[in-house]
């Protein structure tokens, strides 16, 4: 099946948008030797568990509340049906408790991390921002880290109330699954850690895969080419998924209608309905990896 006219501009046109540069953001050229003094993660020393309970074991453990409020937070943090996979396996998520949950971090040219306090002073550069204390409030220490998706940096300097003054960019990146044990000293999480937080998740979790335009390279496809999670309908579920995206292009290409045109950024019923169980699905599986991780870290029970 020929991809339809209005899905290909539409696919087109918002994958574009994701792209377009921001005012304030810093230029390629220095994001590339900004990168390049910060270590990869691979290369950070890894902390045991027991390093790394003695670190945060001190905090409060999240609430059941917190939990969910997290998984709702992640799930639309960021354009995930633009940066993940519609289909399984998707992409590994990471859970952890972070001590400097919250927290701006600023690096300077030299890798330097400065971790600030968010203040109702502090500049907004994303929707999804929030002061340090609102943060707290909502997720307790709760973090998470994932690969996809957008990064960008910006340009900041600040005071120190010990006088110093901070200069460097603003780094808040989610792709990092790290701890600082202080500002200079940066570690890879324990790997119980890292097992027991991970979970795989797919576009699914954001509600504006319940738009057809998402969907569009799957709509010239046999559904049977791909899978489904049997616990949700398996490739039932996805045939009918496709048909009505299906039924939605041919509707679009046969009505010049404006009511029509302007229908196709808005949610779907009958696809919010078909995504309903696997979204749901994706968010227990979010609880489940945070309750391990939880469990494992305020245990108590010795590593050895």
């Amino acid at each position: 099946m020929r991809l339809p006219k209005w899905l290909r501009r539409l696919a087109r046109s918002k994958e574009a948008g994701a792209d377009e540069p921001r005012p304030g953001l810093l230029d390629d050229q220095f994001i590339r030797l900004l990168e390049k003094q910060l270590p990869t993660v691979a290369d950070l020393p890894r902390l045991t568990l027991d390093e790394y309970r003695a670190f945060v074991g001190q905090l409060a453990p999240p609430s059941e509340d917190q939990i969910d409020t997290l998984v709702t937070f992640v799930s639309g943090a960021k354009s995930w049906y633009k940066h993940l996979p519609l289909l399984p396996p998707g992409v590994p998520f990471l859970f952890f408790i972070d001590p400097c949950a919250g927290l701006d971090r600023v690096v300077d040219q030299e890798g330097r991390a400065t971790f600030l306090q968010r203040t109702d002073e502090t500049p907004q550069f994303h929707y999804t921002w929030m002061t340090t204390d609102d943060y707290r409030s909502r997720y307790g220490h709760l973090v998470f880290a994932c690969e996809a998706g957008t990064q960008f940096y910006v340009p900041v300097s600040a005071q120190l109330e010990d006088g110093r003054e901070v200069r460097g960019s603003l780094a808040n990146s989610s792709s990092r699954a790290t701890v600082n044990l202080t500002e200079e000293r940066e570690f890879q999480l324990p790997q119980e850690v890292v097992d027991a937080g991970t979970v795989r998740l797919t576009g699914v979790i954001h509600r504006q895969t319940s738009v057809p335009w998402p969907w569009a390279s799957y709509v010239k496809e046999d559904a049977e080419t791909f899978g489904w999670p049997e616990e949700t309908g398996g490739a039932e579920t996805l045939a009918r998924i496709i048909e009505r995206c299906r039924s939605i292009a041919d509707e679009v290409e046969r009505s010049d209608s404006a009511d029509t045109q302007a229908s196709l950024d808005e949610a779907d019923e009958e696809l919010e309905r078909l995504l309903a169980p696997e979204r749901e699905r994706l968010r227990g599986e979010m609880k489940a990896a945070i309750r391990r991780v939880v469990d494992l870290v305020y245990s108590g029970e010795s590593s050895a």
